[in-house]
């Protein structure tokens, strides 16, 4: 629809256009007045809004918007994680302020940025309750549950997760589910 021309208004890309905003990668060579990078420091980050071109094999890119990669993640993984970041960040803390000791719903609390959204919504303090499909409920998910282990909540999700061959049909069901397993372990 852009390259057709029907978002005119909205989308100022000039053809031909170079995509992507999210990158990690080398830095080849730092300007004047940049002390806290140079050349082979791993970085990754994310480009203003409208000035993609990150998927080109190289890009000069403003170092205020570069972050050192941390060690123990791959450039992939930190490409990745960056527009997803940077996303749940923005609404969480920046539009919705949310607090410790608030509560707030994730819509596709499995997904790139409702899974950080959560995580980060914990970090926090705020009581979290994220939706997701039963696929994510499954054992073999990649999932990573933000709450403490042995707590009845996380304990109750586990036994969630591997009865999800019952996959309840809406959200209060797997909700009513959890509560139950959650009370049977702590009246125990």
């Amino acid at each position: 629809r852009v390259r057709d021309g029907a978002r005119q208004n909205i989308v100022t890309a000039k053809f031909p256009q170079t995509l992507g905003r999210d990158f990690s990668g080398m830095v080849r060579a730092a300007g004047t007045g940049v002390s806290d990078l140079k050349p082979g420091d791993p970085v990754f980050g994310v480009t203003v809004q409208g000035k993609d071109g990150t998927y080109a094999e190289a890009i000069a890119i403003d170092a205020a918007i570069c972050a050192r990669k941390p060690e123990f993640l791959s450039h992939v993984e930190a490409a990745a994680l960056a527009l997803i970041g940077l996303t749940a960040l923005i609404s969480i803390e920046d539009t919705l302020k949310l607090k410790r000791g608030e509560k707030i719903l994730i819509q596709g609390g499995a997904g790139g940025v409702g899974g950080y959204a959560v995580q980060l919504c914990h970090h926090i303090g705020a009581t979290v309750l994220a939706t997701a499909t039963t696929y994510a409920l499954r054992p073999s998910s990649p999932i990573r549950w933000a709450s403490p282990e042995g707590s009845a909540a996380s304990s109750a999700r586990r036994r969630a997760s591997s009865s999800a061959r019952r996959r309840p049909r809406t959200l209060a069901a797997a909700l009513r589910d959890a509560a139950s397993a959650a009370r049977r372990e702590s009246s125990t």
